[in-house]
């Protein structure tokens, strides 16, 4: 849970439960439950789709919206090793000859949290965690080779953090106003590459707050039924998380392999500062990297491998950070389903977790029209 809701006595209740639910590839950071690949695709490829997404653009650049060919509509699920779910839904669309436009909507959260218990050892009702994430976007092509495109977001999470008797009680978050930036240039036919920078919110940089998308916690108390029976309620408490901002840079590359074509796409996450815009102790960037064969005209085979954490403790502390290195594989598939409906595609993926305790599955549906 992020760090300021922990430190409050009522979370502590429930810190144990906040463990299970949070993502497993990711850290503890405010907004790590965004930092998973969305979609099957960039899920097989090691995460790494930011360049050239083929879908979901909403969400990885919106700058490669004004640069598809027909109306894309994808829809799709997941499922984790410690049991949490996701799905999600995205459209996008171009307006010509310049113009293009993106909506995509996701959920994630653990909608199973059960075998609960208060401190008198009573069995809790069954509880979720929930999160839910929409961003809007936009994209304006300046040139042939060049394109740019900004996103909208609104943020809202729900998670129990108290109780009444055998009750639970929910506390809730939300975020309006995160804006994510993207800019793509194709270097050569082969080449292409992008700067996105997710997460901030520049337009309170002129009210002078921080950039940051502030998360407004509204944290239940936690409540016993006194002697009497009846219940002891305290106020409800604020509290506010800054979700980290996230700079990326991503490459995509397309070849050829043993005379079938080969796309190569590399994504490195830099985090540097915190929401408040404040440096962090120790700045780092994650690489994801995959690959994606073409060997059959309608099956397309990908691999990847992801999450892999270069910091300074690479050359100040070694042993620290080989005890501590991990990362995760990937494999996958696409499948056109030409047979059913043209231009119908079916995206799978399974990966490890980052602590290898199990895998992850991820299957989408994308539709062009």
């Amino acid at each position: 849970m992020e760090k300021s809701l922990l430190q409050s006595k009522t979370a502590l209740l429930f810190a144990a439960l906040w463990s299970a639910a949070t993502w497993a590839q990711t850290g503890g950071e405010a907004g790590a439950y965004l930092r998973a690949p969305v979609d099957a695709q960039a899920a097989a490829m090691g995460g790494a789709q930011t360049a050239a997404p083929s879908y979901v653009a909403s969400w990885w650049n919106p700058a490669q919206l004004c640069l598809v060919d027909k109306r894309v509509l994808s829809a799709g699920t997941g499922l984790y090793s410690q049991g949490q779910t996701e799905a999600f839904a995205d459209l996008e669309f171009k307006l010509p000859p310049r113009v293009g436009i993106g909506l995509c909507a996701l959920y994630r959260g653990d909608p199973f949290l059960n075998d609960l218990y208060n401190a008198s050892e009573e069995k809790l009702d069954n509880g979720a965690y929930t999160t839910l994430t929409v961003k809007a976007a936009f994209s304006y092509l300046f040139t042939r080779r060049l394109s740019a495109g900004l996103s909208i977001g609104f943020f809202y999470q729900q998670l129990p953090t108290s109780y009444v008797g055998t009750s639970l009680q929910y506390s809730d978050a939300t975020a309006v106003g995160g804006f994510s930036l993207a800019a793509q240039y194709k270097l050569t036919d082969s080449l292409t590459i992008a700067l996105a920078i997710r997460d901030v919110s520049p337009l309170q940089i002129l009210s002078g707050a921080p950039a940051g998308i502030a998360m407004n916690w509204q944290v239940s108390q936690s409540l016993e039924q006194n002697s009497g029976g009846a219940s002891d309620q305290g106020s409800p408490t604020s509290l506010t998380d800054m979700i980290l901002p996230a700079v990326v840079l991503a490459s995509s590359w397309r070849g050829i392999l043993a005379g079938y074509p080969l796309v190569w796409d590399i994504d490195i996450d830099g985090y540097a500062v915190d929401g408040t815009f404040t440096k962090l102790n120790s700045m780092e960037a994650v690489l994801f990297t995959g690959a994606e064969w073409r060997r059959w005209q309608t099956f397309r085979l990908r691999a990847g491998i992801g999450d892999i954490t270069m910091n300074r403790y690479m050359t100040s502390d070694t042993h620290y950070y080989w005890q501590n290195f991990a990362f995760c594989f990937s494999a996958g598939f696409g499948l056109d389903l030409d047979f059913l409906h043209r231009g119908l595609v079916l995206n799978y993926a399974l990966t490890t977790d980052k602590v290898w305790a199990g895998v992850n599955q991820k299957l989408d549906v994308v539709y062009g029209f």
